[in-house]
């Protein structure tokens, strides 16, 4: 059994799923009568699910209730999450080199619980990844720390040995704040910027394929950001 731990995040880094909510944030704008402009998108980035659909219920009177909103996001989200959702490169093997080499793994992602079931089942990682930990079950969001020490703390691990895979900026920043080492990997710039997942994260990379068991253990003896 090796003496560190890797909790990945989801959208963006395991999963090829950001295009999917993209999607589905537009598709909130047109039927909210707004445009889709690249501001509105980073808006919307960093927020929960609950608080997209209260920027579109409460700021735009789409539905009924912010409750109505969020049916219809899941509503959307189950099925391009069973169907259209693919695992980023080098992904999958990835995980299972970690697997083999007896690392532990979970999940920390601001997606709702059962649909990071729906996707990791799909994408065949299901029975890798030792723990699922969504902000909805902690009540805190990724700004806050709370989602990946609780993923750590299901893995019998702390902080101290601990390595974070990240793709968003802020989230790289909670995770360096907690004590966490964090690896940065590059999605998209509504996410992270490569000059800030290079200036923010113990290590990064343009992709998985390019991330080792080696240099995650490295992350996790190393020095923190």
């Amino acid at each position: 059994m090796t003496d560190f731990a890797v909790v990945f995040d989801f959208d963006g880094t395991l999963a090829d799923s950001m295009g999917a909510w993209r999607g589905l944030e537009a598709d909130l704008c047109r039927m909210s009568g707004i445009e889709d402009t690249p501001q509105v998108m980073r808006d919307l980035c960093s927020l929960t699910i609950p608080e997209v659909a209260a920027y579109f219920h409460e700021g735009y009177g789409l539905k009924a209730s912010n409750e109505e909103v969020v049916q219809l996001m899941n509503e959307i989200m189950c099925q391009r999450y069973a169907q259209d959702v693919e695992a980023k490169p080098g992904a999958l093997a990835l995980v299972r080199a970690l697997h083999a080499a007896g690392v532990p793994m979970a999940v920390a992602s601001s997606t709702p619980h059962h649909l990071l079931d729906i996707g990791l089942e799909a994408l065949g990682m299901a029975e890798f990844i030792g723990a699922v930990v969504s902000v909805d079950d902690v009540g805190h969001s990724k700004r806050e720390p709370h989602a990946f020490l609780r993923a750590a703390e299901l893995l019998g691990a702390t902080a101290a040995n601990t390595v974070v895979v990240e793709d968003s900026a802020y989230a790289v920043c909670t995770a360096n704040q907690a004590g966490f080492g964090s690896f940065g990997v590059y999605d998209m710039d509504e996410s992270a910027t490569i000059a800030q997942l290079q200036d923010l994260a113990c290590d990064w990379a343009l992709g998985l394929e390019d991330v080792t068991v080696g240099r995650l253990q490295q992350v996790a003896k190393g020095p923190r950001r």
